[in-house]
């Protein structure tokens, strides 16, 4: 009872703006013999909705009569956000013989929504009505049938409408405050369907992670990497400038390197010396021997010192570490300078862009799947995701085997087709399409308020007013559900909102009843 309370209390809060809304047709409520002796009896209203590709309309208005003004009261709403218009002409035309008769406009709403064009017949008669919206390139033409033109005030009292049901009232205006469409039942495939669970894994062959080859001083290059940047396979992350024992650590072997260059650069010389001496005969062949022994020996040194720093890096800057894949850095070092070991993982390296879902079946239900179609993906805080099998999502394993503790299966499927930043290991819950689809009466699941296990709709009687109709539910697929019973086709039902008709439904009062007819 607080819950019901509570929500009545928000329902008020939220609905309050809409107040007492003219539609333009009297300040009294429209009861027949409750009028005033002094007041002329007010004409009776004439509602219609009607709904083309691009808007909904729902109007009032008095019955027509010839030379009485009868206001329209037109509520338009876009499609297929189901938004008041607020922009725009409208048009009331009457027509008989397919020939336009009269024509009323109106080039402005008096509020968001809200069109009121003055209609003034001169003719008594059966005229084809039609309302037609005009929004900058667009005309929406509603096609509301045959209205009739009374003679005079006499004739339009006499004639009895037709006896309307009462329903949940859930205004125009109301609507537009909240988050609100309604959806026709209409028909659709459907296959069966299984759940199952599972997570979000990377390809396999999309990951790396890649780990310090040697012990020594951490330099990434440009000095950081942030988690969640990309990179492109190719891309030099960082230098492992490793620390080894003896003559063999780095700055050992870069002063060897210069060293052992300066030597062969005086071996050079000398032998380029002694060879002149050795021509002109000044020197003697041992001498001549022993130089071009010596530039051998320093040019062997010279290229020992050589590949012993290639070994530790290009030229003087340690190891590379290079991404070997193009993707997202799920984890880096925290700065550069850092020691490490050997075998220390750096980087986590994925491509995010196609991911494999590893779901669990158990083996009594493997056999039902042979013939899978697609699937929904519930993730947490995230509206259900449709994936078809195609070409961006498919099997890459099928059942290879059961665990024998668990008894479940394992079905991997690789996509494409999932928003990016997802965590891996994410627990999802999945719903495996399969079987032969076939046609049935559907609509969307978001319809459905569940009740101790029961499911029940609201059905729309007009724009404004509606019903609770329980209703038999069968297979469920993606935002999809059958309805085996309850409903027709054609039935137009909330699909968007559902909630706020039930709070309405809950009042004792007529909360935010606010039009004066």
């Amino acid at each position: 009872m607080n819950i019901h309370w509570l929500s009545g209390l928000v329902l008020v809060a939220l609905l309050s703006g809409c107040g007492h809304h003219d539609h333009g047709h009297s300040d009294h409520e429209h009861s027949g013999s409750d009028q005033h002796a002094d007041h002329e009896p007010e004409l009776p209203t004439e509602k219609f909705t009607h709904y083309t590709e691009h808007t909904e309309l729902f109007v009032e208005f008095p019955r027509l009569v010839v030379g009485q003004t009868s206001t329209f009261a037109a509520h338009i709403s876009q499609l297929p956000s189901f938004d008041a218009l607020t922009e725009g002409r409208v048009s009331v035309i009457l027509a008989a013989n397919q020939q336009a008769v009269q024509r009323f406009e109106m080039d402005r709403p008096t509020q968001a929504g809200i069109f009121r064009p003055e209609v003034t017949p001169v003719q008594a008669g059966l005229y084809a009505l039609t309302i037609e919206i005009q929004q900058k390139t667009l005309i929406s033409r509603h096609e509301l049938g045959q209205v009739r033109v009374y003679g005079d005030m006499a004739e339009a009292l006499a004639d009895a409408l037709p006896e309307l049901t009462a329903g949940i009232f859930f205004s125009k205006e109301q609507q537009w405050k909240t988050d609100f469409a309604t959806t026709e039942v209409s028909e659709g495939q459907l296959s069966d369907s299984l759940s199952v669970f599972g997570t979000l894994a990377a390809n396999p062959n999309h990951e790396a992670q890649l780990s310090a080859v040697a012990t020594g001083q951490l330099n990434l290059v440009n000095g950081r990497w942030s988690v969640g940047q990309w990179v492109e396979a190719g891309t030099l992350l960082a230098y492992v400038q490793p620390q080894l024992s003896g003559d063999r650590d780095l700055a050992s072997l870069q002063s060897a390197f210069k060293k052992a260059t300066a030597q062969w650069e005086l071996a050079q010389k000398a032998a380029v010396r002694t060879e002149k001496l050795y021509q002109e005969g000044v020197t003697s062949q041992k001498a001549w021997q022993d130089a071009q022994a010596n530039l051998r020996f320093a040019e062997a040194e010279r290229e020992a010192t050589t590949q012993r720093l290639k070994q530790l890096g290009q030229g003087s800057t340690g190891i590379p570490i290079v991404a070997p894949l193009s993707g997202q850095l799920l984890s880096v070092p925290p700065s550069t300078g850092a020691y490490v070991n050997a075998g220390d993982v750096l980087f986590h390296l994925v491509d995010s862009r196609q991911t494999w879902l590893r779901l669990s079946v158990p083996e009594s239900q493997v056999s039902q799947i042979n013939a899978l179609t697609g699937l929904a993906l519930n993730l947490p805080n995230h509206p259900v995701i449709e994936l078809p099998l195609n070409d961006k999502t498919r099997v890459i394993q099928r059942f290879s085997a059961v665990d024998p503790q668990t008894r479940m299966a394992t079905l991997l499927i690789a996509t494409e087709a999932l928003p990016q930043g997802l965590p891996l290991e994410l627990a999802i819950k999945a719903e495996l399409w399969h079987g032969q689809a076939r046609k049935q009466r559907v609509l969307p699941a978001a319809s459905l308020i569940e009740e101790g296990g029961l499911y029940r709709v609201y059905r729309q009687l007009d724009a404004e007013q509606f019903e609770a109709v329980w209703v038999k539910v069968g297979r469920r697929q993606g935002h999809w559900v059958e309805i085996l019973d309850g409903l027709a086709l054609g039935d137009r039902v909330v699909s968007t909102g559902a909630y706020w008709v039930k709070l309405a439904s809950l009042s004792n009062q007529s909360i935010g009843h606010g039009h004066a007819h």
